[in-house]
């Protein structure tokens, strides 16, 4: 997830390590069973909706940048500043949170 969030426009890289876990790893937990697209899908789910929270992670990583980018955004506009007070709008950082 670290990757995800702090190197933009990697979604090509990426696609290497999707059909690495969809054709071998997801098989060598499964008994050898292929899984079809939609399976897929329904394993990319967190665990509390009946996935098992492998992501796609050429899918989800230009949305985990962006999320980063706007979170981290008031923090690194005091580090170019040199601002020495770190006073975040905490009402504001709740919202992008949500």
């Amino acid at each position: 997830m670290y990757l995800l969030r702090t190197n933009p426009d990697n979604k090509e890289h990426l696609k290497v390590i999707d059909d690495i876990l969809t054709t071998q790893f997801i098989p060598a937990l499964s008994d050898g069973h292929c899984v079809s697209i939609n399976e897929r899908l329904l394993l990319s789910l967190p665990a509390r909706y009946g996935g098992l929270g492998i992501p796609i992670l050429s899918e989800i990583s230009d949305l985990e940048f962006t999320y980063s980018q706007d979170i981290t955004s008031a923090l690194s506009k005091r580090i170019i500043d040199q601002t020495t007070e770190a006073n975040l709008d905490e009402i504001n950082q709740m919202k992008i949170k949500n």
